[in-house]
């Protein structure tokens, strides 16, 4: 990263820093909100700092797999660009995907002791929170579980080496991502 890069990285970091220490004392919906907005700029700033730092590694390697040079090729770029955002994501959700499993048990379980003869309208309020918090719940699962998906199967793709087809494929989603913003 450039000098100007990161201060403005470090700069942000700070700023969101204090930001999380705010939420936490305050635990405010609209600070929550702004972090969230705050996240993905600072995912959109990183992966545009490692899109600037490795685009010359990249574009070699779109050359080699067009011109089927593939004695050479950098794998570790390709799989960094390909599947590097979820191997890290796993690797930071894996002690969070527990508690989530734990939790859809015990959320499950509780859903199971509804009693449907004697029930009040406070009793479907409060499944009904249940039910919202088992959205999430399995969303960040399925994420999770996608994730998972994502890097077994480029895995299974680069197992028997890289042909003719998977080469210009490769090629193409590298050189997509290389002059797209959002990629």
């Amino acid at each position: 990263m450039s000098k100007k890069s990161i201060e403005t990285f470090k700069k942000f970091v700070e700023y969101y820093d204090l930001m999380v220490k705010n939420f936490h004392n305050s635990e405010s919906s609209d600070q929550i909100r702004e972090l969230n907005t705050m996240s993905v700029e600072m995912s959109d700033f990183l992966r545009e700092e490692y899109q600037a730092e490795t685009s010359v590694k990249v574009r070699e390697l779109i050359n080699k797999l067009k011109n089927q040079n593939n004695n050479s090729l950098d794998l570790e770029v390709l799989e960094n660009y390909i599947i590097g955002d979820a191997k890290s994501y796993i690797e930071a959700f894996e002690p969070t995907y527990q508690n989530c499993l734990q939790t859809l048990i015990e959320l499950t379980k509780t859903l199971k002791e509804f009693d449907y003869e004697k029930y009040t309208d406070n009793d479907l309020i409060t499944y009904l929170g249940k039910a919202k918090t088992l959205i999430k719940i399995t969303e960040n699962i399925s994420f999770y579980l996608q994730e998972k998906e994502r890097i077994n199967n480029f895995k299974t793709a680069l197992s028997n080496g890289i042909d003719k087809v998977e080469a210009h494929f490769f090629s193409d989603i590298l050189d997509f991502k290389l002059k797209s913003p959002n990629c």
